[in-house]
């Protein structure tokens, strides 16, 4: 499995989804290597995840 690669596409989807009116569930602890592969990240990943999909 891949993931697409980061570059705004998240929070980009995200808006998608707050504008049609549906409430987007984001998980947190995952993310993806250089190569795309998804990796854990682990002990306050959710955080991180949190403020990637802010920024």
């Amino acid at each position: 499995m891949t993931l697409p690669s980061p570059g705004g596409a998240s929070g980009d989807a995200v808006t998608e989804i707050v504008s049609s009116g549906r409430i987007p569930v984001v998980t947190g602890f995952i993310a993806c290597d250089a190569s795309g592969m998804p990796v854990l990240l682990g002990r306050n990943g959710s955080d991180y995840s949190a403020a990637a999909v802010a920024s």
